[in-house]
């Protein structure tokens, strides 16, 4: 009984851990993509207007 109990205590945290790290992950891409859309964008207009002159 014991052992059922550990095994689905394990079980269980393991689980907790997987979807907050799975949370936290989707949490980070979100910041990321808001942070880094803007300045990826201005990026590619600067990218298509240094090779439109060049």
């Amino acid at each position: 009984y014991t052992s059922i109990l550990a095994s689905f205590s394990i079980h269980v945290s393991a689980l907790f851990i997987h979807w907050h790290s799975r949370l936290l992950l989707s949490v980070c891409n979100v910041t990321n993509a808001r942070f880094t859309a803007p300045h990826f964008v201005q990026f590619q207009q600067f990218q298509r207007t240094f090779i439109g002159e060049h």
